[in-house]
């Protein structure tokens, strides 16, 4: 999360990734995806998968590391239909895949600091989806 401030950190590559991050925001922004999937390692899982799949229609949560960063919120809209596909077609495929419903289907699915960050740079293109 420390790339959401650079200024915090002296040296060690911070500031470039920094600025890596808003360029390929900016990149994704002049695409203007229909559908941007994320994944990390850092997000929900099942105990029996090794992937996981949102499959509410919103997320929402902080990039709260460490003590630092907690007024950094991310609201998303979700695409509950292409995220059933994808997880029908990843377990069409014998991945091991799980669909996550936070909160039964009007509740909103966590995000914690790994999904919150990169969301951060393109909160612009999210608010847009709305």
């Amino acid at each position: 999360p420390i790339v959401l401030e650079p200024s915090l950190v002296e040296g060690g590559g911070v500031a470039e990734i920094h600025e890596a991050c808003q360029d390929i925001a900016q990149s994704i922004r002049e695409r203007q995806p229909h559908l941007i999937i994320l994944t990390t390692p850092h997000g929900l899982c099942s105990s029996r998968s090794t992937a996981s799949v949102y499959l509410n229609s919103t997320a929402s949560g902080t990039c709260t590391f460490k003590d630092q960063f907690y007024d950094y919120y991310v609201d998303a809209t979700m695409d509950t239909e292409s995220a059933r596909h994808l997880l029908t077609f990843m377990q069409g495929r014998r991945c091991y895949a799980d669909g996550i419903e936070a909160g039964g289907k009007e509740g909103s699915a966590p995000l914690c600091w790994s999904e919150a960050v990169p969301l951060h740079f393109l909160r612009d293109v999210l608010d847009s989806s709305r």
